[in-house]
């Protein structure tokens, strides 16, 4: 019992020790150390990744803050309206799609990916 105790915390340091080697580095000692840990490589690469995975923090979810509610009640027509003209001003584009666009911005605008320019 004693022994696989031993085991489990002779795995535990050497997964976290090479957690924290950067991609090369892992790269070149994983064959080695798998078999030092005898297990294969691919298994070693899936407890690496695991342990990497739990040890830092989402980075998705800290793309985008929570911004401050306004200081005063925003109308709606009056924000879409706003943003159809600023649209107007700097596109050429049909009423309807500069509609779309504007309700599609107002409502979730980290999700265009880019906009492309056509001569």
């Amino acid at each position: 019992m004693a022994e696989k105790l031993n085991k489990d915390a002779v795995y535990r340091a050497a997964i976290q020790r090479l957690a924290t080697l950067s991609p090369m580095d892992y790269d070149r000692v994983r064959g080695d150390e798998a078999k030092a840990l005898r297990v294969r490589p691919a298994t070693l690469d899936k407890q690496i990744a695991a342990h990497r995975k739990e040890s830092q923090p989402d980075q998705e979810q800290d793309i985008f803050t929570v911004p401050d509610p306004w200081h005063e009640e925003v109308g709606a027509a009056e924000l879409l309206d706003g943003i159809a003209n600023t649209i107007k001003r700097f596109i050429v584009w049909a009423t309807p799609s500069r509609q779309h666009v504007s309700t599609f911005g107002a409502q979730k605008p980290w999700r265009v990916s880019g906009i492309y320019q056509k001569p």
